[in-house]
């Protein structure tokens, strides 16, 4: 038994090792994890009414009985009892009437069988999704979800991604067609502190760390709760979309406020940039 245990750590940390795990933050893409291999992230804090052995415990909300439960907080599942486990996500049933997701997991060695719930509304931060996560992003996954609409007057054909939210910031994709003439734009947004008006300036770094600098740029601003919401509209030249077709954007500034894009988004956009091109 001794023996068998040490294999199987063998096993798993050689998995781990030779795989690329990641913070990918999806949110209300569930789908996209389904056939991926994923394992805790050991820097999340509390797995409060997330996993359970019995499916039908999951139909409940707040339900008891969670998987491993803590000693001293029985609400949580004990943390050491997933940690250096990889599962693969077998298969994923939808809930819509509490917005949220069943995941179902089989651990890939013992052929264990839980249940994560995956609460779309926190499924943009580890909260949410406490995993990483290894899965080859294909830009399959992602051109169905660019809308198409056509202005009936003038003929001018709009194709956007989603507005993707990434904490509190949001990004957005679009290519205009009118004409002979065709125009990309990256809508981007950064918090800031403090209200500065009548300002320009933006730059994208890359992942490669080279950088796209549109100085020219506008970027406005307006009150958002206790904070200030910075928004730029930004037209891309051909030569810009094709690095960023290959190259994706790590973060990016607004006239001085930064915006970090997570692993998840990064890529994500990199895939949307090869299907836009396309239409």
């Amino acid at each position: 038994m001794k023996i068998l245990f040490i294999l199987t750590a063998i096993a798993v940390s050689t998995l781990l090792n030779a795989q690329s795990f990641n913070a990918i933050y999806m949110g209300a893409d569930a789908s996209f994890y389904k056939g991926s291999k994923i394992t805790l992230d050991s820097n999340v804090y509390s797995l409060s009414h997330m996993f359970y052995s019995n499916l039908e415990k999951t139909k409940e909300l707040y339900s008891d009985g969670v998987y491993s439960p803590d000693e001293k907080y029985n609400f949580n599942t004990k943390k050491e009892s997933l940690l250096g486990k990889v599962f693969n996500v077998d298969s994923i049933i939808e809930d819509n009437a509490h917005r949220r997701c069943i995941f179902e997991l089989v651990e890939i060695n013992t052929k264990e069988k839980i249940y994560f719930i995956y609460n779309i509304k926190y499924g943009s931060s580890s909260y949410g999704f406490p995993f990483l996560t290894s899965k080859e992003f294909k830009k399959e996954d992602f051109c169905g979800k660019l809308k198409t609409t056509k202005d009936d007057f003038t003929d001018k054909v709009s194709i956007d991604s989603p507005f993707e939210k990434d904490g509190v910031d949001r990004i957005q994709l679009s290519k205009v067609k009118n004409g002979n003439s065709t125009t990309y734009y990256l809508f981007l947004t950064a918090t800031g502190s403090t209200p500065n008006v009548g300002v320009e300036g933006v730059i994208l770094l890359l992942d490669d760390n080279t950088k796209i600098n549109k100085p020219d740029v506008s970027v406005d601003v307006k009150v958002s709760g206790t904070s200030y919401e910075y928004t730029a509209l930004i037209p891309l030249t051909l030569a810009e979309v094709g690095t960023l077709k290959i190259k994706g954007i790590d973060k990016y500034r607004l006239y001085i406020y930064d915006h970090n894009l997570s692993f998840g988004m990064t890529e994500k956009f990199k895939m949307y940039f090869q299907c836009i091109t396309d239409l």
